[in-house]
């Protein structure tokens, strides 16, 4: 059963950072729901599902996008 999650990260400094970000969330297995980009705080949250949290985290860590988030 899918499992609804949101994260949030720092240092997003425009939609190139936050599209790369999904890009790779999404080449993992995860199915985006929503996305706020705040370019004052330079700041982004992200609310995904997926189906094996499990194997995303061990292929979400292999990306360049994993930095961003941890």
């Amino acid at each position: 059963m899918a499992k609804r999650r949101t994260i949030s990260f720092y240092e997003c400094e425009h939609y190139g950072d936050l599209n790369n970000i999904l890009e790779d969330m999404r080449s993992c297995g995860a199915k985006i729901g929503y996305t706020q980009l705040d370019e004052d705080e330079e700041t982004c949250t992200i609310e995904y599902e997926v189906e094996d949290f499990h194997e995303f985290a061990i292929e979400f860590k292999d990306t360049e996008s994993y930095e961003f988030v941890n």
